[in-house]
């Protein structure tokens, strides 16, 4: 009997894996916290919001939050402290692309039609689930989740994938 091939699903798994691996900037719209802080995503694998940043520090990953106003969402104020400690980033701009320029790999995470101006080649790109229609039929991943929950659910897949990727902390 012959070895047997992995299926579809498998296969764009790892290839998801393998692009989560390589991130080196995770680029969030602050437009998706649109108050205080909606329920995370809670499990009992996930880290919190707090641990993921510190956690992608480590793994060699910055975090740019950006969008109008972004500093003063609820859930970027909670967590200030956190990204400021970690040397992430937040831009009161509608476009991280200075920043995303600079690096080989990036992942988007978008909710608004302005966000697919962003993508060029080496931008994995993570729609929310209240995305527009035009951000979610270019991106590679449309989440089931809104709010911190996005931001949870992408943060914790890019730590496991640099883990399992061989990438060690300090």
């Amino acid at each position: 009997m012959g070895k047997r091939l992995p299926d579809d699903l498998t296969r764009i798994r790892t290839d998801m894996r393998k692009s989560f691996a390589k991130i080196s900037l995770l680029a969030v719209n602050a437009g998706l916290f649109p108050g205080p802080s909606a329920a995370a995503l809670e499990t009992a694998r996930n880290l919190s919001p707090r641990d993921i940043l510190r956690e992608l520090s480590l793994l060699g990953t910055r975090v740019v939050f950006y969008g109008a106003r972004a500093s003063e969402r609820g859930f970027v104020r909670e967590l200030r402290g956190e990204i400021d400690g970690n040397r992430h980033l937040v831009l009161d701009a509608r476009d991280p692309g200075r920043e995303m320029s600079r690096e080989k790999s990036c992942a988007l995470v978008g909710r608004e039609d302005s966000d697919v101006g962003l993508l060029r080649p080496g931008v994995f790109s993570v729609a929310s689930r209240s995305a527009d229609l035009s951000l979610k039929m270019v991106s590679d991943y449309v989440s089931n989740f809104d709010g911190e929950a996005v931001f949870v659910e992408v943060g914790n897949l890019v730590v496991d994938s640099k883990r399992a990727a061989g990438k060690r902390l300090p």
